[in-house]
């Protein structure tokens, strides 16, 4: 009832505004034949749910996220805010689009609470997905599909996949500033995955920082050059953690998945020195500088 009464109320010219760039038709709420909501997952600070749209046979599907408590509110406002932000900055569409944030007071054995929520794009399709063991010991990567029940990767899928997630931090890295998204955790299921069609395909469902390093001298910024070497580690080390079953101990795979993620960042670094987002600084010779260093 809540997340209908955002949807239909706090949200509704944004949902019928957005429903008619979708289906490329006037939309108004009294066309809205049904809503269909499903509670999807239920987070640390987030409880999800799916909210499909209908209308005249066509169908729409759209994120709801709701923060119950204060700390909650002021983390879902604070990530919308910066995804708009990066989406607008970047053009990328990695990360879902955002349409609306909103609260609604409840009353609640006698005393009102107040519940912040969020309407955001849905990735029909995609999936969360960790690493676990296959049945030869070694590290790969399940797809917790919940259609179709939890499904193994290939090799090459697993690779791809790390590889992508890899190229997608990379791009919304900014070469000067040295800003870069972060946190970031595969335990939490930051990344999500399609491979229906036979491609792999990633996304990033949330953003909870953009933040530069940080220096022993906070009025010295960091060269961009170091900047570029510190963002690879950073990403070479995490992308190979992650927590058994989402929540459990921690998983360290295979160094195999280094080199994906290596590939990943050379990939997305070439696309931004194409466009000029290098600061001037060429990809080659820092690769070339990088086979100097020793361990």
């Amino acid at each position: 009832h809540l997340v209908r009464l955002f949807l239909l109320d706090r949200a509704g010219p944004v949902l019928t505004s957005s429903l008619s760039r979708i289906w490329e038709r006037d939309v108004r709420l009294q066309d809205i034949d049904n809503v269909v909501i499903r509670y999807e997952k239920y987070g640390t600070l987030y409880q999800i749910v799916s909210a499909e749209i209908i209308s005249g046979g066509q169908k729409a599907k759209f994120a709801v996220s709701a923060a119950l408590t204060p700390a909650a509110q002021e983390n879902i406002t604070f990530e919308y805010n910066l995804i708009s932000y990066i989406n607008t900055r970047t053009g990328l569409s990695y990360l879902p689009r955002v349409y609306c944030i909103n609260s609604l007071d409840i009353e609640k054995d006698s005393h009102v609470e107040t519940v912040a929520l969020s309407l955001a794009e849905w990735f029909e399709g995609y999936h969360e997905w960790h690493f676990e063991k296959d049945h030869e010991g070694k590290d790969t990567i399940v797809v917790w599909n919940t259609e179709k029940g939890n499904q193994n990767t290939s090799a090459e899928e697993a690779h791809t996949i790390i590889r992508e997630a890899s190229r997608i931090l990379t791009l919304y890295y900014d070469v000067e500033s040295c800003e870069r998204i972060t946190p970031w955790h595969h335990g939490a299921g930051d990344f999500i995955v399609n491979t229906d069609s036979g491609k792999v395909d990633v996304k990033l469902i949330t953003v909870r920082g953009y933040e530069t390093f940080s220096t022993p001298d906070a009025s010295q910024s960091v060269d961009p050059l170091l900047g570029i070497l510190f963002f690879l580690i950073e990403l070479t080390i995490k992308m190979r953690m992650d927590k058994m079953e989402g929540m459990g101990d921690t998983i360290w795979a295979d160094s195999r998945y280094v080199n994906a993620a290596v590939q990943g960042f050379f990939h997305a670094m070439k696309i931004k020195e194409r466009d000029h987002e290098c600061n001037a600084i060429s990809i080659d010779d820092f690769m070339s500088t990088l086979k100097t260093l020793n361990q």
